[in-house]
């Protein structure tokens, strides 16, 4: 998924962003360290708190 700015985030609904930040976190725990990739998902987890979208975010980071 390819994010050009954080408004391409807001079309989405809820649970498509939900499978989508699930599957982006699947590859790079394959590929690297699994303790830096919940980092790197720090800007968009602050994104969808002040925008107010709600994500389980224990089910993303597992």
């Amino acid at each position: 998924m390819k994010i050009s700015s954080a408004d391409a985030l807001l079309p989405y609904d809820t649970s498509e962003l939900q499978r989508k930040l699930e599957d982006c976190m699947i590859y790079p725990k394959q590929t690297k360290n699994p303790n830096s990739v919940p980092s790197k998902f720090r800007r968009i987890r602050h994104f969808c708190i002040m925008s107010e979208i709600p994500l389980n975010w224990n089910k993303i980071y597992k």
